[in-house]
C-alpha cells in the first residue's frame, strides 16, 4: 500500500499557500538558504480526501461526523482531529483519526472566523 507524500506551505509574510502545483514552487532553494525559511510553516497532506474529495492536511479545520469541529494534527505517526470545545477554543479535546467521513471546513491560518464562532 502506497500513500502519495506532498506537502504544502503557508508563508507567514505574503499569508498565502504555495503548494506543489505553484509555479513558484523552490522548496529545495528555500532550504538551500536562499530564502527566509522561518516563514514557511511546512503541512503534510495526510493522504486522505474528505467526503467532499477535498486534500485533508496538517493544521486544517474538519467536522466530524457528528458535527464537531476539529483540528487536523499529527500525533504517534497518525493523523487524528483534536476536536475544538466551543466554550474554548484554547483547550483540545482527545481526538479521533481523521477518515474520509469528515469534511475539511478551512484552515488554521485563513479561517479564524470559525475560530471565533465557537465562542
Amino acid at each position: 500500500m502506497s500513500r502519495t507524500l506532498k506537502f504544502r506551505a503557508w508563508i507567514k509574510s505574503r499569508k498565502q499557500w504555495q503548494t506543489q502545483e505553484n509555479v513558484e514552487w523552490t522548496p529545495i532553494r528555500e532550504i538551500m538558504g536562499k530564502g527566509n525559511v522561518d516563514d514557511y510553516v511546512w503541512m503534510q497532506f495526510t493522504g486522505l480526501l474528505d467526503k467532499n474529495g477535498r486534500e485533508i492536511y496538517e493544521n486544517d479545520l474538519v467536522l466530524s461526523p457528528c458535527g464537531e469541529k476539529g483540528q487536523v494534527v499529527f500525533v504517534n505517526a497518525g493523523f487524528y482531529a483534536e476536536y475544538l470545545p466551543p466554550d474554548d477554543w484554547d483547550i483540545m479535546c482527545p481526538g479521533e483519526c481523521v477518515t474520509t467521513e469528515h469534511e475539511v471546513i478551512g484552515n488554521i491560518y485563513e479561517s479564524s472566523d470559525l475560530l471565533k464562532e465557537a465562542e
